[in-house]
């Protein structure tokens, strides 16, 4: 889930506040949550080889922001950074972008990617 709205302060606050209601809703079923801090496609500015592997006339001198989770507009960003007339397209470009994203570069640099993972590993071990 996308993380980014005026309110939205402290993710692992929100979190274990989901977590506390899911366990009361269902308390036999195991639910983890994790969010995309601000949004998804902060993946995509974290790693930034596979993003310009994709994206290819993002020009070179381009610098991706070194916190891409503190970028509210993901999107935005990238159909800036692409040269005059063109525009990063979600329905085009999120699944290109995203099949080839490194697991290896997120772990080093998405915190929201770690806790998706933690998630995932939870749910499945």
């Amino acid at each position: 889930m996308d993380y980014d709205c005026d309110t939205c302060t402290d993710v692992m606050r929100d979190i274990a506040d989901l977590q506390t209601q899911a366990h009361l809703a269902a308390p036999h079923m195991p639910v983890r949550f994790a969010f995309m801090v601000k949004e998804f496609e902060s993946l995509f500015l974290a790693d930034e080889a596979t993003t310009r592997q994709v994206l290819k006339s993002i020009p070179l001198d381009a610098a991706f922001p070194s916190t891409p989770e503190s970028i509210r507009g993901a999107k935005e960003w990238l159909s800036k950074a692409l040269p005059k007339g063109q525009a990063y397209k979600e329905t085009i470009h999120q699944d290109r972008i995203s099949s080839q994203l490194s697991l290896e570069v997120l772990r080093k640099t998405s915190a929201s990617f770690n806790r998706f993972e933690r998630s995932l590993l939870d749910l499945i071990q």
